[in-house]
């Protein structure tokens, strides 16, 4: 049984992506001085995030995204810039409900 199968490494390179695009922004505030602890926002933008980069996989991953023909790399960073995009897209779609509500976000990304 391969434990590197196609579809193992399509998952693993989606949670990278949403990872990185959650910690990125995150550490770089963080280290600035401009955040001084972590909010639950976060951990909603992850999840949303991951739950989008998953439809986007199932949806996508069977004509694009899992070729068994790929290389690891190949598979890993299309996967992972999808896990990137849906994530950003994410914190666009949380920055326009902050903007319509008025109310700033705790840390935009």
């Amino acid at each position: 049984m391969a434990i590197l199968t196609p579809e193992t490494i399509a998952v693993l390179g989606l949670i990278l992506g949403v990872v990185a695009r959650i910690a990125l922004p995150y550490l770089r505030k963080l280290w600035g001085g401009e955040i001084k602890e972590f909010q639950i926002y976060y951990i909603w933008q992850g999840f949303a995030g991951l739950i989008l980069a998953l439809i986007a996989a199932v949806l996508i991953a069977p004509n694009i995204l899992i070729v068994p023909e790929a290389t690891f790399l190949q598979a890993i960073t299309a996967n992972f810039l999808v896990g990137f995009g849906a994530e950003a897209l994410i914190n666009e779609i949380f920055a326009l409900r902050d903007l319509r509500n008025n109310v700033a976000p705790p840390n935009p990304a």
